[in-house]
């Protein structure tokens, strides 16, 4: 079974313990006025690497396209999880559609849409941090099966999977507007990508397969991986630090201490 607690949840009270000693750390709150230049840089990056990749007709199997999809490809969409992620608690701009219109545009070269669901869900992890049936980041009970070496091992590989589909069997919820402006976007995205650089099926079109191998690359084998399942898993772990928390956006350190109990990070 699963470890069950019935203490109070500590990230209000450790907010409040961090504060009352080092009261500084509030200069450091606010929307980051950073993260929208360095979204472009990273989505115009994904796409200049896939338009030079068709242009050279770099094939999906050789060494080379292999290679950018781990190093570049990877990593540039791991911090556009990421970043997606810090937009989601308004972190980016002062008013919601804009953080809502920049988290679309991240979603981009990601492939599949998402950003909108993301947001609903995880402002819910948050609010019922712990609550059964509520927190779609606590595994399932079906999830309890991969408790063995093997079972482990398939869950970090296709721990991108269960984080995406666990929500739709979980907590089911209404689409809006944004989820189907979000769906319509990279749909169109796609589409344009392909029309432009490439007739061939999406993984063989090394315009796309750079994006959707590079999307599944990041939350399998790279070292960039950690930093999710830390996040919502029971590890002992030390903090993220040094060039990887550039990638992530100190996404740790941002949840452990700056994130919490928020009321503007939670406007929907």
């Amino acid at each position: 079974d699963f470890l069950w607690l019935d203490t109070e949840e500590p990230h209000r009270s450790r907010r409040l313990e961090i504060m009352k000693k080092h009261p500084e750390v509030t200069k450091l709150m606010g929307y980051e006025p950073l993260t929208k230049y360095i979204v472009f840089g990273v989505v115009a990056l994904q796409i200049a690497v896939s338009v030079l990749l068709a242009k050279y007709h770099v094939k999906w199997s050789s060494p080379l396209f292999l290679i950018l999809a781990y190093v570049i490809g990877g990593t540039a969409n791991h911090n556009l999880f990421l970043a997606i992620h810090e937009i989601t608690h308004n972190l980016a701009f002062p008013r919601v559609w804009q953080n809502k219109t920049l988290a679309i545009f991240a979603n981009l070269p990601i492939g599949i849409p998402y950003a909108a669901a993301f947001k609903k869900y995880h402002i819910e992890h948050h609010k019922f941090l712990g609550q059964d049936g509520i927190d779609t980041d606590l595994p399932t009970n079906l999830e309890l099966y991969l408790n063995n070496v093997l079972g482990k091992v398939f869950f970090a590989t296709f721990q991108i999977l269960f984080y995406a589909l666990r929500p739709t069997f979980v907590r089911a919820q209404a689409l809006t507007s944004w989820h189907f402006l979000n769906i319509l976007a990279v749909l169109a995205s796609d589409y344009a990508i392909c029309t432009l650089f490439g007739s061939t099926p999406l993984m063989y079109s090394s315009q796309v397969s750079l994006l959707v191998v590079s999307t599944l690359v990041q939350v399998t084998s790279s070292p960039n991986t950690t930093s999710g399942i830390v996040k919502t898993k029971k590890l002992t772990a030390t903090m993220v630090g040094g060039t990887l928390s550039l990638i992530t956006s100190n996404m740790i350190t941002n949840i452990m201490i700056f994130r919490q109990f928020r009321g503007r990070d939670f406007r929907s």
